[in-house]
């Protein structure tokens, strides 16, 4: 499903009551709840802002809950029951069906094609190859492995892993393969192991999920230093014409965790010949909850010796990053200058998501184009930046929270 402008890969949970994204979403915390899980203990947690969910080729607002320990993203009672959906059960598959005038099959959203000016086509042959994503995560060159500090007295903790169905783990074989042999994950021997869950994608693929809720509880929580998205657009002055958006790929497989962290993440594996080893990430895990945060601080610290001559607007929410420009060929040429610097210190970017030099961009949930920045045009009238005016010049009543629904 896709929610704002990521695609997540949701676990449909008839028994959850809410739907529920378990990493931090780009958009304000409109209230919260308390959830009781298997354990019983209630938790308080987030719910968000309404948030923009495409599904197929439906599309509503809806607000989800923010879980952080929970291992995947749940599609839950309250969305199924929105979308009227019906759960049809075979021999060799579960299918998600919406009401006649609303049919559609679930599937997984396709990532859009790449958007670039017209001009780009020749601007691009000054552009390294290497820098685009190619199945190979890339590696920050100038960063050096993370350390990742328990809290006192914590000790190793082992989860014995959940038996795994053949299908499913032939399904991740071929990316257990992959990572091993690109050093993303390398076999160890560690006190440490938490438990794997293959999640089935639409297309029958298997993504490799960890279970790090048990390693997140006895490590150190670092103070998240992402900017506020609504401080962020608030810097896009009137002034700028074009813009580009890039989106970095694997962007937490890029930053190394030193040998004695790695060990932290460690899981079991059963390959095809039943045999078993322990395997460790090398590099910064997904589900990890302080992931984010340092990946934003490797990034900001390499981006701070990027070459601006053409003193462009740059920003960086996490891994998406966006040039603003007075201008087509200054937009362009910072374009070509981020993309080469980004790509020599070991970043990849996925190409099919760039969107290059246009007019109109799409970043954090809002459309960008000159003095403007607007959710949808069906959704919410733009309003101009510095102005608060509207188009036609009369100026809108004010709301509580003008930038909610994302």
């Amino acid at each position: 499903m896709r929610v704002g402008d990521s695609d997540i890969d949701f676990l449909i949970d008839s028994e959850a009551a809410r739907t529920a994204v378990n990493h931090p979403l780009q958009l304000p915390v409109a209230d919260s709840l308390t959830v009781v899980g298997a354990t019983g203990k209630g938790t308080k947690c987030p719910v968000y802002a309404p948030a923009e969910c495409a599904l197929g080729n439906r599309t509503l607002s809806h607000k989800l809950v923010y879980l952080p320990d929970c291992p995947t993203p749940l599609l839950g009672r309250d969305l199924l029951c929105r979308l009227g959906a019906t759960l049809h059960f075979t021999q060799d598959e579960i299918t998600l069906t919406l009401p006649p005038e609303n049919a559609w099959i679930m599937t997984l959203a396709t990532e859009p094609s790449a958007m670039q000016a017209p001009e780009w086509s020749q601007w691009e042959k000054q552009v390294f190859p290497l820098v685009w994503a190619s199945g190979v995560p890339g590696k920050a060159n100038r960063q050096t492995p993370v350390h990742i500090q328990l809290l006192p007295g914590k000790s190793p903790v082992r989860i014995k892993q959940y038996p795994i169905k053949r299908e499913a783990r032939e399904g991740l074989q071929e990316t257990i393969d992959r990572f091993l042999e690109c050093g993303v994950l390398r076999e160890c021997q560690s006190a440490w192991n938490t438990p794997i869950l293959p999640v089935r994608k639409p297309n029958g693929t298997y993504r490799l999920v960890q279970d790090l809720r048990a390693v997140n509880e006895r490590v150190k929580t670092l103070h998240p230093l992402v900017p506020n998205p609504y401080t962020l657009l608030a810097s896009i002055g009137g002034q700028y014409t074009h813009f580009s958006v890039l989106d970095l790929k694997d962007a937490f497989f890029t930053i190394p965790v030193d040998t004695q962290s790695q060990e932290i993440f460690s899981f079991e594996w059963e390959d095809n010949r039943r045999v078993k080893k322990q395997l460790c990430w090398t590099v910064l895990a997904q589900g990890f909850k302080n992931s984010p945060t340092l990946f934003g601080q490797a990034l900001t610290r390499d981006l701070e010796e990027w070459d601006n001559e053409d003193r462009v607007l740059l920003l960086q929410y996490v891994d998406d990053l966006l040039i603003a420009a007075v201008g087509l060929i200054p937009c362009l040429k910072a374009t070509v200058s981020l993309l080469n610097f980004v790509g020599l210190r070991g970043y990849r970017v996925a190409q099919s998501k760039a969107q290059i030099a246009l007019p109109e961009v799409r970043y954090l949930g809002f459309y960008i184009r000159q003095g403007e920045r607007q959710l949808s045009s069906e959704r919410k009238e733009p309003t101009h930046l510095g102005s608060g005016k509207r188009r036609d010049g009369s100026t809108p009543r004010k709301k509580k929270s003008s930038c909610q629904g994302i």
